[in-house]
């Protein structure tokens, strides 16, 4: 009934941790466990020879997947043999449970989360099955391990995105996002996007709109999957009552940043209809932003000590 997908990138004793760890909790069988190994080292199929671990070989759309059990459940790790990004991997998983085992749910998963309430997947199910209006992503809240909170998220307008958010992030530590980007009072029912670290997804929603835009490499999947759903009808629903804890291990660092701000750029320019000259505007702003706070920072003499420059 149910398929988890995890695009995993260079951490599978991780996410095999993680998978130990939701068998635990969700003692149904109708989970396909499905691993996409995003990377070109077939790190999968090392894990496994390096554990000892039984397991078979087949082959799905030109991929090599590689099965073995944990606690009596079949597991399938697919070598994409590329980092082809996490939409890439997504659709890649989301493909092999659909064609495999028709699975009407689609569950994509990161491997650092925490279930303090248990697993609510049936109640999931009971949303989208029951709901007046069509929902295509149900997402529940999502908690930092000190508490703050992550998802559900705003569906911001653009000055807010790629104007506000930058000096939010640069000038305040990102402490005004309770007025710019997360929905800290958000009721139950539909909300502009929920994080992509848990997402719970409607199969015949996620065929409707063909699945991850592949044109992202990272970064605001989850922002434009619902906006696709949302062109088709179907909402984003957020569940309150379902609380998980997100450990999120990446770093923050100016690669990734810069990454971010080409997937926001792509996102408002294909799905919002932002002109290339509100995109200049708002590089400007982000050069002054970024050029503004440097100065201020060897001003106040912050700047050469984080840089461990003596003057």
């Amino acid at each position: 009934m149910y398929s988890l997908i995890i695009t995993d990138y260079k951490s599978i004793s991780d996410t095999v941790d993680y998978i130990k760890k939701f068998i635990d909790i969700y003692v149904g069988n109708d989970v396909h466990y499905i691993i996409v190994d995003n990377s070109a080292e077939e790190l999968g199929k090392q894990f496994l020879q390096d554990s000892k671990v039984e397991f078979t070989s087949s082959t799905f759309n030109g991929k090599r997947v590689y099965s073995f059990e944990i606690s009596q459940r079949n597991i399938y790790i697919i070598d994409s043999n590329e980092n082809g990004g996490y939409s890439k991997g997504n659709n890649l998983g989301a493909k092999f449970a659909i064609q495999n085992f028709d699975t009407p749910y689609l569950i994509f998963s990161n491997n650092d989360l925490e279930f303090p309430n248990g697993l609510q997947l049936n109640e999931c199910k009971t949303i989208i099955e029951t709901s007046d209006n069509p929902v295509g992503i149900v997402g529940p809240k999502i908690l930092t391990p000190q508490g703050d909170i992550q998802s559900p998220r705003k569906r911001m307008n653009f000055v807010e995105e790629m104007i506000l958010q930058d000096y939010n992030r640069q000038w305040f530590n990102s402490k005004i996002h309770k007025w710019i980007d997360i929905d800290y009072t958000a009721p139950e029912g539909e909300t502009g996007w929920v994080s992509g670290s848990f997402m719970f997804v409607s199969r015949n929603a996620f065929e409707a709109v063909s699945g991850f835009d592949e044109n992202v490499f990272l970064y605001c999947e989850e922002m434009i999957l619902s906006e696709r759903m949302r062109n088709k009808g179907y909402m984003t629903y957020f569940y309150p009552e379902w609380t998980i804890y997100h450990y999120h291990r990446g770093a923050h660092n100016p690669e990734s940043e810069k990454i971010g701000r080409v997937s926001k750029k792509y996102y408002y320019r294909e799905y919002r209809g932002a002109s290339k000259l509100s995109l200049k505007i708002s590089d400007m702003s982000y050069f002054l932003c970024k050029k503004i706070y440097r100065l201020k920072k060897i001003l106040d003499g912050t700047y050469f000590k984080e840089k461990n420059i003596e003057i």
